[in-house]
């Protein structure tokens, strides 16, 4: 009665070795996307992080332009380099004269070290300064 009470445990006891390997594929292929999903969204907040800042430094430069009242600006400047959130980064300045004689309009391009593909590019406008003394005689420019 033993033996037979053995025989009938040993043959329900266990997985066979295919449905062992279907579980591994199974396994495998959900984790393969697990990562392919955090892969994905670590690349994202990086490109995130990068174009938060460049937008930050073309912001600044533009309201630094707007602040000195700078009206003259080289129609292209040499890209400059700074340091800004511990990274390197590359400015570019274009001045274009306008169809207003008071007007030009600035193009602020910035990008990650040699990144230039990857950019952030702003454009504004500058007035001529001498029109807004004359509009404001008392030199408070606003």
């Amino acid at each position: 009665m033993n033996a037979s009470r053995i025989n009938i445990f040993s043959k329900h006891s266990g997985f066979t070795l295919m449905e062992v390997l279907v579980a591994l594929l199974i396994v495998g292929i959900a984790l393969g996307t697990v990562i392919h999903c955090i892969t994905q969204a670590a690349a994202t907040s990086r490109r995130l992080v990068q174009k938060s800042s460049a937008s930050w430094i073309a912001s600044n430069r533009m309201n630094e332009l707007h602040a000195q009242h700078y009206w003259d600006t080289a129609e292209d400047s040499a890209p400059t380099t700074l340091t800004f959130s511990g990274r390197e980064w590359r400015q570019e300045e274009t001045v274009i004269t306008t169809p207003n004689p008071n007007m030009r309009q600035v193009t602020i391009k910035v990008y990650a070290g040699k990144e230039a593909d990857s950019s952030v590019q702003l454009i504004g406008y500058l007035i001529n300064p001498q029109l807004l003394q004359t509009a404001n005689p008392t030199n408070n420019l606003p």
